[in-house]
């Protein structure tokens, strides 16, 4: 026949349920109820930044409307607008980029460094960071700061813009007076070049003024 159920075993089984119940039932509940809220607050974010690069590149196309009907004061209301609600998104430091030449090209050199300072600062895309430090440098150049210019080039990690570093290393240093460091980066120059276009003459002719036909 049937085996005998030990009703003091079944109590006891039912007993030590009960307590890994009250001891881990309400962690596990509250880990599917983070997971789903994670599993469905993921895909909100994803939408979130999706909808977030639709409206910042319709700014920016804005933006380029106005810069190309020389609205200067709308072109920086949108950028400002970009800068402050979509700063995630990499519209934001080319609207900068963008709101910076508007600014240079229209006279307004201090609103261009703070558009500028911005991108180095806060830009999301690392291309637009180096832009606009190399921007940023060479319009500290123009006002006389050379220290300051020279401080905005990065020790390492030049991402691709090693040529355009080396060269305003070499101006900066130039300007200083300092001849044969300016040789040795418009050297260095000429050897991260990518390719052979015009700009390798332009860098042999500061060399050629410094003496040297390399």
């Amino acid at each position: 026949g049937e085996p005998a159920v030990d009703a003091h075993s079944e109590q006891d089984e039912l007993d030590k349920l009960k307590a890994w119940w009250k001891t881990y039932g309400n962690s596990l509940i509250a880990g599917v109820v983070l997971g789903v809220a994670i599993l469905v607050g993921g895909k909100y974010w994803t939408q979130h930044q999706n909808s977030q690069r639709e409206e910042a590149s319709a700014l920016y196309e804005d933006m380029l409307t106005a810069a190309r009907e020389r609205k200067g004061d709308q072109l920086a209301t949108l950028a400002g607008r970009l800068q402050k609600e979509y700063a995630r998104t990499p519209y934001a430091g080319m609207g900068a980029l963008l709101a910076a030449r508007t600014h240079f090209d229209a006279g307004n050199a201090e609103a261009a460094r703070q558009q500028l300072d911005w991108a180095v600062q806060n830009a999301r895309h690392e291309p637009t960071v180096h832009v606009a430090r190399l921007r940023l440098a060479r319009l500290h150049a123009a006002g006389g700061r050379l220290d300051a210019a020279l401080a905005l080039i990065p020790a390492k990690d030049l991402g691709g813009f090693e040529t355009e570093y080396h060269e305003l290393k070499g101006d900066l240093l130039l300007a200083q007076g300092k001849h044969q460091e300016a040789r040795l980066a418009y050297r260095q120059a000429i050897r991260q070049q990518r390719d052979l276009g015009p700009h390798r003459q332009v860098l042999r002719m500061k060399l050629a003024d410094l003496g040297d036909s390399t």
